[in-house]
């Protein structure tokens, strides 16, 4: 279990800050475009983004993020 919590922190160190801005530039794009962002579609863009990443550790990655939003509220 241990090694599964440190994949995902370094996981978060290293491409979550990227993640970030670029699930973020996909939401101001779709808001700009005035197009329905889906979860789906975000996977999308950012694997053509990040294509080393896999759709498992970008959905990981974009959880952790949202979440991180919405716990804030």
């Amino acid at each position: 279990m241990s090694r599964y919590k440190d994949q995902a922190i370094d996981l978060l160190d290293e491409y979550g800050d990227v993640v970030d801005i670029y699930y973020t530039q996909f939401l101001e794009v779709a808001f700009f475009l005035k197009v329905p962002a889906s979860y789906s579609m975000a996977l999308g863009f950012l694997k053509k983004k990040l294509p080393q990443l896999s759709n498992d550790q970008l959905g990981f990655l974009v959880n952790e993020i949202t979440s991180a939003y919405h716990e804030s509220e």
